[in-house]
């Protein structure tokens, strides 16, 4: 009588670790996407607030647009569209950019400026989005261009 007890108090211990095991298992959070993923660039539209870590020239809406395999935007006087990839680690490959060629002589500079924003484009080859800022960076990983 004494050894039939001992099994069932066995089977009943047993029994109450594997339960606990599986509650607990069940109730571990899932496993946070990897730390360096980043959101998808399609369907997104970002205002320029940072060209080289400075403010782009009062007056002008220097603007990015993507969509699932083109960008496009303003570039303060002229539009511009090219195609690019992009990839849930960050990695970011721009086409060759297209634009309408107008001369636009006011703001002061703003040609300059339009020249400076589509070489930092076609330098961008990585981008990270925090707090609601697209952040392109260099081969360097330096920031280049900032959006809002």
């Amino acid at each position: 009588m004494i050894d039939k007890t001992n099994r069932q108090y066995r089977w009943i211990a047993l029994s109450s670790i594997l339960l606990a095991v599986l509650v607990v298992s069940a109730c571990a959070p899932a496993s946070p996407p990897p730390a360096n993923q980043q959101p998808p660039l399609a369907g997104k539209d970002w205002l320029l607030v940072q060209i080289n870590g400075q403010p782009p020239l009062a007056g002008t809406q220097v603007t990015l647009v993507f969509e699932d395999a083109n960008l496009g935007g303003m570039t303060g006087c002229n539009h511009f569209g090219g195609d690019y990839t992009s990839s849930p680690d960050g990695k970011l490959s721009i086409g060759t950019l297209m634009q309408t060629e107008i001369y636009c002589m006011e703001p002061e500079g703003v040609m300059a400026q339009e020249v400076m924003y589509q070489e930092r484009l076609n330098q961008a080859s990585s981008y990270r989005v925090v707090n609601e800022r697209l952040e392109l960076l260099n081969p360097e990983g330096e920031v280049i261009l900032v959006f809002e």
